[in-house]
This record gives C-alpha cells, sequence and structure tokens, in this order.
C-alpha cells in the first residue's frame, strides 16, 4: 500500500511539472513589421519557459523565418510560457545593412487554439 502512495505522488508531481515545448495543442502565429511594412525573411526564434528578454541570448529552441506574407507559424505547442524575439537585417537609406530586434512573451493556457502575436521592430519599446 505505501508503494502504491509513493507512485501516486511521483506520478502527480510528473505531470504537475509539464514545461513548455512541441507536443501540444496550440499554435503561434508570429508577424513581423517595421514602419508599418512587412519583415519577410527575418529570423525569429522562440525561446521556452521564459517571460522577458535576454540580451544575451543567441538562437532559441525554435527558429523559423517569416514568410512573403510576413508571418510565421509555431506550433504544435504544450501549455507554457514563451518567448518570441526576432532580428530584422535590412538596407537602410544610407545604403548600410542594419538591424533591428524586438520581442514579445505570451503564456499558452490549456485550450487549444490559435494566438496572434505581432512584433513591430519600429515600436517605442519592441519588447514589451
Amino acid at each position: 500500500m505505501r508503494s502504491f502512495w509513493i507512485i501516486g505522488v511521483l506520478g502527480l508531481f510528473f505531470f504537475a511539472c509539464e514545461k513548455a515545448g512541441t507536443g501540444g495543442k496550440s499554435h503561434v502565429v508570429v508577424h513581423g513589421i517595421y514602419e508599418n511594412t512587412g519583415t519577410p525573411g527575418a529570423i525569429v526564434y522562440c525561446v521556452f519557459n521564459e517571460e522577458t528578454y535576454n540580451s544575451s541570448w543567441v538562437g532559441g529552441d525554435l527558429q523559423d523565418t517569416i514568410n512573403n506574407f510576413s508571418e510565421i507559424e509555431f506550433g504544435p505547442l504544450k501549455r507554457g510560457h514563451y518567448y518570441f524575439y526576432s532580428v530584422y537585417t535590412f538596407v537602410n537609406d544610407s545604403g548600410f545593412v542594419d538591424s533591428v530586434k524586438a520581442g514579445k512573451h505570451i503564456y499558452l493556457g490549456d485550450k487549444p487554439s490559435y494566438y496572434h502575436l505581432t512584433l513591430d521592430f519600429s515600436a517605442v519599446n519592441p519588447f514589451e
């Protein structure tokens, strides 16, 4: 009888500590804009179990490139915290290569659904 309780408690602990990651039922569609224009070609990174941007990050747990419609879909994702950030590289008006960054946090709940997130590279605070 005692081993039954130990197995039950360990099982409860295992399922209660489920972390963010792939294999869930939700999808996130990320849109990128810079000065009211789409950002095809920008690389978007998805970092699991994070709520704020860390400037020391190089990459993420998932990554993909924004398509010609200025969006990219990540999923299926489990319940949890995710931070999406992107680096957009372009040639500025002076002819020099320039880059801008933006990011946002999202929490995915238990209900399976599609979420839309917009990364605005020209926002006053692009990491809100």
